[in-house]
């Protein structure tokens, strides 16, 4: 049932038109596939909340409309850096392979949705389940011109959220929980060659960072997403090489799990703050939850039925960085992540995705969504 042809024009289409996010314009990309949609009776719409930020939504609606799925791939990219051995923006195929930015991260599974979907309208016809599909705009930046306006504004409403946005056919289930924050430490000023005398600010803030890179959180153990991690990004103070530090600033990401709490890990955070300086300001940059959903759920349960019937392990899988999913449960809307990328090319040169992956991946979301019909 699936078009191999039509699912590779899609792919190589998608990745010549450039969304490098920044600067952020998917416009272009979405007003594409709504066109190409339109060829298969297909009513998209683009809905912006920012210029040029476009999301694509459109709906396949069943005669009793029980339940709706929301299908979720993104259309921007990272922007093309490194040393790449093709132009990023040309699709080039070879030896099974389709090189080009975005091919895994997530133009693939955006081609391979859009292809199970078409021919999903063109094959089957639905009796229970609404999807309702939605390639968002701004991801790689945080979803704020993107997602989190779709949710704010209830334009995006259903009982599940399949992510398209994963790598070897892994089923995302569980989610670090991130906390970033920026600290700033006061210091005294004072001549280099009086140093006894001032505060160093700098010192005081690598005396911190020393201790919480050594610091251990109390926390169970996870099956599925390792150890909490920390990491000092950035990092700047000081006037000049002769005047002691007055101040320091810097950001601190860490990465949590589920039997972990915010509060708690700010909690350590001060209390090492406070052995080594009382002058010191914290500033909240982000904080997301952790995530974990049953793999047992109805809507995980039947994407599992069908990766055994096409003879495929599922591999239950937790995601170290953040995603969408993190997004979608603050507005009540439980996911999972599913993709057909290439593990460790999302971010890099030379990005590809397998053309086989793709139509496999085509395959199995088109099953999917009959089983689910059939089964609700």
């Amino acid at each position: 049932m699936i078009n191999q042809k039509r699912l590779l024009y899609l792919l190589k289409k998608s990745i010549q038109i450039d969304t490098q996010n920044p600067p952020g314009n998917e416009r272009a990309l979405a007003k594409f596939l709504k066109d190409f949609l339109k060829n298969y009776k297909i009513k998209a719409e683009l809905i912006e909340f920012f210029r040029k930020r476009s999301n694509l939504i459109f709906k396949l609606s069943s005669e009793n409309s029980k339940k709706v799925l929301i299908v979720m791939p993104h259309l921007d990219t990272v922007p093309a850096t490194g040393n790449w051995h093709t132009d990023p923006l040309k699709a080039v195929e070879k030896n099974n392979k389709i090189y080009g930015l975005g091919t895994t991260d997530c133009k693939g599974n955006l081609a391979t949705g859009l292809e199970a979907l078409i021919s999903l309208k063109e094959n089957y016809k639905l009796k229970n389940l609404d999807i309702l599909f939605c390639a968002t705009a701004d991801e790689e930046a945080g979803s704020h011109k993107g997602l989190i306006p779709l949710l704010e504004n209830k334009v995006l409403k259903g009982d599940f959220c399949l992510v398209l946005d994963s790598d070897n056919f892994e089923i995302i289930i569980a989610q670090k929980g991130l906390l970033q924050i920026e600290v700033e430490i006061k210091g005294k000023p004072i001549h280099a060659a009086f140093a006894e005398k001032g505060i160093n600010a700098i010192k005081k803030a690598s005396e911190f960072i020393e201790k919480i890179y050594k610091h251990k959180f109390t926390h169970k153990k996870h099956p599925l997403l390792g150890a909490p991690t920390v990491n000092v990004g950035t990092i700047s103070g000081g006037i000049k090489p002769n005047v002691v530090a007055p101040n320091c600033k810097f950001s601190l990401d860490v990465r949590y799990l589920p039997s972990l709490d915010s509060k708690k890990i700010l909690e350590d955070i001060k209390k090492i703050l406070s052995s080594i300086t009382k002058n010191f300001k914290i500033k909240i940059l982000d904080i997301q939850k952790p995530i974990e959903i049953d793999k047992n759920n109805f809507w995980i349960e039947r994407f599992a039925k069908v990766l055994k019937d096409s003879n495929l392990k599922p591999k239950f899988k937790g995601s170290l960085g953040a995603t969408v999913m993190s997004i979608l449960n603050d507005f009540k809307i439980k996911s999972f992540s599913f993709g057909v990328g290439v593990k460790s090319k999302a971010h890099s040169a030379n990005e590809f995705v397998f053309k086989d992956s793709l139509i496999k991946g085509a395959k199995l979301l088109y099953e999917y969504f009959k089983e689910l019909d059939k089964s609700i």
